[in-house]
């Protein structure tokens, strides 16, 4: 990935948000650092034996994994917007979304620039090569993933404000169910060790990933057009 690709991502389209809608700014923050303190604490769950044993056990144990992370991502936003940190409008699930999907951004490029000099990140770096000459979706798999995953992300808040607005369960329920299926789903293939970069396989993920996208988008959609 490019410098003016990763400057794009993560600076100048998040500074032209704010700027363009400057009632963007602190909703956008806050699902940024929530979404940060919500990895902190499933890497601390995540990294407890037990909870390592369960997440490879199987799909019980990888749905589990979801459950986690819906708990402590939607759960941490849901807590702001009861204690009256967040209003709860369908304006401020977009913006919390967006900033939770702009935060993910810039750790995983964080993550992989840091990791550049790895003998593990050459071999994934081969491996996605092969895959990239056969297949046009996993040349460009970094950048669909991200934006399926923006949708889920700003689909599952907005179910969230729904739930605080109206005090009913059900969107929050709904919303948790997309982490567990999503989640649980990449956990499932990363202990079983799929090989994302393969055609097939990327090509029956991606496929999954925007079902789930288009779902969890109609639910909020409707969830709040019923309000």
């Amino acid at each position: 990935m490019s410098s003016a690709v990763v400057l794009f991502v993560t600076v100048f389209a998040p500074l032209g948000l704010c700027l363009a809608f400057p009632g963007a700014i602190q909703p956008m923050a806050i699902g940024a650092a929530m979404w940060a303190l919500a990895v902190l604490l499933k890497v601390l769950v995540n990294s407890a034996r037990p909870m390592a044993r369960a997440t490879r056990s199987g799909p019980a144990g990888a749905a589990l994994a979801g459950v986690v992370s819906g708990v402590f991502e939607l759960g941490a936003i849901y807590l702001i917007a009861v204690a009256g940190f967040l209003t709860a409008s369908v304006a401020n699930g977009l913006w919390t979304g967006i900033g939770a999907s702009v935060a993910e951004i810039a750790y995983l490029i964080s993550i992989g620039i840091l990791r550049r000099n790895n003998p593990e990140t050459h071999k994934q770096q081969l491996i996605w090569l092969r895959g990239a000459r056969a297949s046009r979706l996993v040349r460009h798999m970094f950048a669909i993933e991200r934006f399926l995953a923006t949708v889920l992300h700003v689909a599952c808040r907005v179910l969230v404000l729904a739930s605080v607005a109206s005090g009913s369960v059900l969107p929050v329920a709904i919303a948790l169910s997309f982490f567990v299926v999503v989640d649980g789903t990449a956990t499932y293939g990363v202990v079983r060790g799929w090989n994302w970069c393969r055609s097939r396989t990327a090509q029956r993920f991606y496929a999954f990933l925007s079902v789930a996208a288009g779902a969890a988008t109609a639910a909020a959609y409707w969830l709040t057009a019923a309000a």
